[in-house]
Formats: C-alpha cells, structure tokens, sequence
C-alpha cells in the first residue's frame, strides 16, 4: 500500500512537469507583452503634447493602456505561482478530521 501511495504521488509529480512548461511559456510571452505596453505607454505620453488634431488625442487617450498593463501584472502573478506549484517535486497532502484525533488508519 505504502509503494501505491508513493508510486501515485510520483505519477502526479511527473503529470505536473509538462504544465509547469505551459505555464513557464505564458510568463514569458505576459512579460514580454507587458514590456510593449509599458513601450506604448511612454511613446503615448511623448506624443500626446504634439497632437494637434483633438479627435486624435480624444482616441489616444480613451485607450486605457495602464489598465491593460495592470490586468497583465496580475496575471503574471498568478501565474507565477503556478509555476511554482507545478514546479515543485513535492505535493502537499491535506488531511481532514477533527483536530487531537488521529489521522492515521
């Protein structure tokens, strides 16, 4: 019994590897996106003084660019630590019971 738990904990572990890879992927494509809006950004603000045309300051600034790269930022939060989960060569294993009772059957 004790082989089966530790062979099953092994198979969840390795099932993991290939996620922290998808995961580790998408961190770096969010990354590299927000390092373009953070561009954006800055290109807008150095422009914007310049226009002359209303309506195009009107569009250029409707667009909320730092909402953009907040909700990115959160993402990338999130998804580090999934990474970090699925990177992980150990699992957690929760337990459910009253507590001074004993657990192990």
């Amino acid at each position: 019994m004790v082989t089966d738990i530790s062979s099953e904990i092994k198979n969840i572990i390795e099932k993991r590897q290939p996620l922290a890879k998808r995961v580790e992927k998408v961190e770096t494509h969010l990354t590299f996106l927000q390092q373009r809006i953070q561009q954006l950004i800055k290109q807008r603000n150095n422009f914007l003084p310049e226009l002359n045309d209303a309506q195009t300051l009107a569009n250029l600034q409707e667009i909320n660019l730092e909402k953009i790269e907040a909700d990115i930022r959160t993402n990338l939060t999130t998804i580090s630590k999934l990474k970090a989960r699925f990177s992980r060569q150990t699992l957690n294993i929760g337990v459910v019971g009253r507590p001074r009772q004993g657990k192990i059957h």
